[in-house]
C-alpha cells in the first residue's frame, strides 16, 4: 500500500519522464534496513521477529529491483536509462550506509 501511495503521488506531482517513485522507496528502503541492521549489530537488540516484519515484510513489499530493473530498459531513452541505474545504485546503497552508521550508534 505504501508503495503504491508514493507510485500515485510521483506520477502526479513529478510525471512519468523518470521512474522517481522506484528510486525514491528504493533509497527509503534501503535506509530502513540499514538502521535495524545497525541496531542489530549496534547496542540495542531487536528481536528477529521485528528484523523479519521490517526487513523482509515492509521493506521488501516497499522496494523493488525487478521494477527498478524493467523501468531502467523499458521505453526510456539511453541517458535516462544511465542516469536510473547511476542514481538508484549509488544512493540506495549511500542510503543503507547511512542508516546503518545512525543503527550502529542509535
Amino acid at each position: 500500500m505504501a508503495r503504491f501511495l508514493v507510485t500515485k503521488a510521483s506520477v502526479t506531482y513529478l510525471g512519468t519522464a523518470f521512474p522517481y517513485s522506484t528510486l525514491f522507496v528504493n533509497i527509503v528502503g534501503s535506509f530502513i534496513l540499514g538502521v535495524i541492521a545497525g541496531m542489530a549489530l549496534g547496542r540495542i537488540a531487536v528481536p528477529e521477529t521485528v528484523r523479519l516484519l521490517v526487513g523482509v515484510g515492509f521493506c521488501g513489499a516497499f522496494t523493488t529491483f525487478s521494477t527498478f530493473a524493467v523501468e531502467a530498459l523499458v521505453d526510456r531513452p539511453m541517458e535516462i536509462m544511465v542516469l536510473n541505474v547511476t542514481l538508484n545504485n549509488i544512493l540506495s546503497i549511500g542510503a543503507a550506509a547511512l542508516g546503518l552508521y545512525i543503527g550502529v550508534r542509535a
